[in-house]
Formats: C-alpha cells, sequence, structure tokens
C-alpha cells in the first residue's frame, strides 16, 4: 500500500549526452529548491542531534528522504548518475510526491521521446510542474504529456501498456487534447463499444456542464464519421482492398495539408465536406483508423503504420498548447511565502509578508540590543545544546542545517554571530510561541478509550506522520523554524543582521 510516482516512457528513451551535464547541475538544484534534503548526525556534548544537509552526488548518486516544505521523512528518493534516471519509492500525497513529480518532469523534458508522469497509477498532465521548472531556472519549457496518445505510441507492448487502465487517463478526460489522446487510445487498446459508452454516458455528479457539452459533440462527431464509412462500405462498387485504400489515401491527403481551405476547395459534394467537417471536429486521428479497421475487419496497427507517418491533430490552440507560463515555489507547493527564508537571494529577493517584514525587523532591534548589552562568550556551544534541548521539548522536532552546522564551529568565539543565537533564546523562550505550539503535546485521539492498551500520556506529536498541518505549523514552531532558517542563509542573514 501507498502513494507511488513514476515517468512514464519507453525503455529506448534517454538523456542525450549533450544535454546531460545541464541536466545533472539542474536535478540537483530541483530537489533542493523542492525541499529535498538528506540528513546526518552531529555531536555535541556527547549527545547526538540530527541536521539537515543538502542532498549532493555520493558514489554515482543523489539521495534524501526528507521535504522541509512538509517537515517530514519518507522513504528514499533520489537520482542515478551512470543512467540518468530519478527514482523513488512510495511518496504519499504531499509536498515530497510534489517535489518528486517535478523531478520526474524535469528528466521528460530532457528526454528524446514523448513521456509523461503518472502518481498513484493516474496518467498526469504535467503543465504545472514544468512551470515551476521554468520559474526556477527562468526557461521557457513547454509541458511534455499532454497528449496521452504520443506517449501510448511508445509505451506499446509494455508492461505499462498491458496493465494500462481507463481509470488510469481520467485527468484527461476534461482537457481538449488530452481528451481526444484519451479517446485514441480507448478506442485502440479497449475498442469503439467501450469508447461509445464513455462518450454516451450520463452526465457525471463532479463532470462540469461545460465538459459534458464538449464530451457530447465529441460523441455527435464520432457517430457521423462511423455511420459514413460504414454507408461508404455498403454501397462502394470497389474491393473492400481498394475502399480502404481510398479512404487511407485520403486521410494522407488531409494530414499533410498545411491549409485546410485547400482541402476544402476541390470537395463539392455535401455529404462529403460534412463528412470531412467532423472529422475535423473530431480531430482523433487513431480512432477514425480504427473505425476503418473495424467495419472492414482489418488490422487496425497495419493501418495506422499507412499513415502514422503524417498522421497529427489539426484544430486545438496551438499557441495555447506550446504556451510558456510560470508558477512559483510558494504557488507550486502552496505554502506561505514566509516560509521560504531558507531560498531567498539577492539575486531573486522574495517579497515576504507585510507581517513577516515587521518581524524581520523587530529581529534586527533585538540583535543590535544584545549587542548593545554585550553578549555574554561564557560557554556559548554549551549554551547552544541547551537551546536545542529547550527547542526539542518545547517545538518537537526542530532540525538545524549543516551550513548552519558548520557556521558554529567556524565562528563561535565571534560576539557578532554568538548574538544570533541570544535572538534565538528570546525566540524559543517566548511564551507566545510557547503557547502555540502545546497542541502538539496533548493527548492523542487515537488513544482514547482503549481499555488495557490504552498508551497513557501518547501525545500528538508522537505520530508525526499524522499531525495535521495545522498543528504541525503552528505560529510558535514556525517562527523557530524561519528563525532557523534566518540563521542559515548567508545572504538573507547578512542583509537582515549584517554578519
Amino acid at each position: 500500500m501507498g502513494s507511488f510516482c513514476s515517468l512514464i516512457k519507453s525503455s529506448n528513451a534517454n538523456i542525450p549526452v549533450t544535454k546531460q551535464e545541464e541536466f545533472l547541475h539542474r536535478i540537483g538544484e530541483l530537489f533542493y529548491r523542492g525541499g529535498m534534503f538528506d540528513w546526518d548526525y552531529y555531536i555535541l556534548f556527547g549527545k547526538e542531534y540530527l541536521v539537515l544537509k543538502r542532498a549532493m552526488p555520493y558514489e554515482q548518486r543523489i539521495s534524501f528522504n526528507y521535504n522541509y516544505f512538509e517537515d517530514d521523512f519518507h522513504e528514499e528518493a533520489g537520482f542515478n548518475m551512470d543512467n540518468n534516471r530519478v527514482w523513488s519509492g512510495k511518496v504519499d500525497t504531499g509536498d515530497y510526491a510534489m517535489a518528486m513529480l517535478a523531478a520526474y518532469t524535469l528528466e521528460g523534458l530532457y528526454t528524446d521521446e514523448p513521456t509523461a508522469i503518472e502518481h498513484d497509477g493516474n496518467w498526469l498532465p504535467s503543465e504545472h510542474p514544468t512551470n515551476w521548472i521554468n520559474y526556477v531556472f527562468d526557461e521557457k519549457f513547454t509541458a511534455r504529456g499532454k497528449d496521452p496518445w504520443e506517449v501510448y505510441l511508445k509505451i506499446r507492448g509494455t508492461f505499462r501498456e498491458e496493465n494500462l487502465t481507463t481509470r488510469d487517463l481520467r485527468m484527461y478526460k476534461c482537457r481538449d487534447v488530452g481528451y481526444r489522446g484519451y479517446l485514441d487510445i480507448i478506442a485502440v487498446k479497449y475498442g469503439l463499444k467501450e469508447l461509445r459508452k464513455d462518450l454516451s454516458e450520463e452526465k457525471a455528479s463532479k463532470e462540469s456542464d461545460e465538459d459534458y457539452r464538449f464530451r457530447k459533440l465529441l460523441y455527435g462527431y464520432y457517430t457521423h464519421i462511423y455511420d459514413y464509412i460504414k454507408d461508404f462500405h455498403a454501397k462502394s462498387n470497389l474491393k473492400p482492398e481498394k475502399q480502404i485504400q481510398q479512404l487511407v489515401s485520403m486521410l494522407r491527403e488531409f494530414y499533410s495539408i498545411d491549409n485546410l481551405a485547400d482541402f476544402f476547395k476541390n470537395k463539392q459534394d455535401e455529404e462529403i465536406k460534412k463528412f470531412w467537417v467532423n472529422i475535423v471536429c473530431f480531430d482523433c486521428p487513431a480512432t477514425t483508423i480504427k473505425i476503418i479497421a473495424d467495419i472492414y475487419k482489418a488490422n487496425f496497427w497495419k493501418l495506422w503504420e499507412m499513415v502514422d507517418d503524417v498522421a497529427r491533430r489539426r484544430i486545438w490552440n496551438e499557441e495555447s498548447y506550446n504556451a510558456v507560463n510560470y508558477t512559483t515555489t510558494e504557488e507550486y507547493f502552496n505554502i506561505p511565502i514566509d516560509d521560504l527564508v531558507l531560498y531567498w537571494t539577492k539575486e531573486k529577493p522574495l517579497t515576504f509578508s507585510e507581517e513577516m517584514q515587521q518581524w524581520l525587523a523587530n529581529l534586527k532591534e533585538d540583535y543590535k540590543a544584545v549587542l548593545a548589552k554585550g553578549v555574554d562568550m561564557k560557554a556559548p556551544l554549551k549554551r547552544i545544546k541547551e537551546m536545542l534541548d529547550f527547542a526539542e521539548e518545547h517545538y518537537f522536532n526542530i532540525y538545524l542545517f549543516e551550513e548552519l552546522m558548520n557556521d558554529i564551529f567556524e565562528n563561535i568565539t565571534n560576539p557578532k554571530f554568538v548574538a544570533l543565537w541570544m535572538v534565538f533564546e528570546k525566540i524559543l523562550h517566548n511564551p507566545e510561541n510557547i503557547n502555540a505550539s502545546k497542541v502538539l503535546f496533548g493527548p492523542n485521539c487515537w488513544h482514547k478509550d482503549e481499555g488495557e492498551n490504552a498508551q497513557i500520556g501518547h501525545r500528538v506529536c508522537d505520530i508525526w506522520w499524522a499531525v495535521s498541518n495545522k498543528l504541525k505549523f503552528n505560529s510558535g514552531r514556525q517562527n523557530v523554524r524561519r528563525y532557523i532558517a534566518l540563521m542559515t542563509n548567508r545572504a538573507l542573514r547578512k542583509e537582515v543582521f549584517g554578519i
């Protein structure tokens, strides 16, 4: 059990050699910007403290199992450098999964064949992660996997194709070109009967009126095409083989010509015009070939080979299809921008909320006050250890970053650096912060009224994966985490405190 995600592609798909160096740099940066961290233990006065560290290449791989935005651990995931493949175990459905879907999307964008991403077996259009990738790297990628038929052709005959179900493709049912690709797959893999059932069923409870009308229009186009070809077969004096050749030849002409107006100039008969108008509006090349194959009892794939090199969709909005869009980190992960303190840079500064800006201004004044009073330099490292113990006791699962730990050891004799920790101590002991975090230490309702098996004193925070975001990211605990990120981010620390 659990949620998984992956990249759907053929076994022959690869990242070209000329793109591998850039991809390797970017996949590591994307993991970092997506909140993915490895971890290690540091020892202070005989006690181990878990420290988050940026996932770096080691023995031809990058690996991690923690997400900073979600503030939780998962099964290990990462990237293999020997074959340029992203990999993961269970990812669940939160920010860890969002980061991994973006990583698979990046791999797909650099791959030399059509690809799609999937989560929990569902094929997903990749616009959302692609737009975030564009934001992170100032790129102009257009999303892949919009047309699932293109990907289906690449995985034909593989275990992915064998195990593919209509449910796996449901995310495409409300999308223009995606729905047409969905219909092509349904027609070819499951048959026209299943296609008609899909198009003709009653309005679903969650289906919008617009999507329902679109589906009914497609059903009308399909029905006219089917009836026309069936009637052509019944009335033509040509042998079936010649009829197929004639139909396929017309389809090749239709798909090859750039200007549809030129194509219709030679169609004088109104019935023929009506047929081609429906072909244009239906815009499902594979389904049209499947209709011919079924009516003439011919092999679909042999007929498809006759048009595969020219077959294309004709009427979707190409400008929209190839549009370049951007999604910020806070939008992609649905988190407050104030939680991105760690990622502020001078080159690409973030505009924090007014409340956050005031908080930073207050911290600056607190820091000045500490320096003015004079910094107590007696056993500063031991005092930092006591702060970390207090943080764990009152805020739970508070982690430092490796960069900050290294700064501690390098600057522990610098009063200006130690002053930062005096401000941290004030934040830790702030009654409002402590009270806000008490929600994590109440009794866990999961273990009430269990008789002899009741776990007396079992706290909410003791089952961390089950803690709601509202409780986990309470204001007190977030103040502590944000300040740690501020001390870690040397550029922003310099901007606020001058050190």
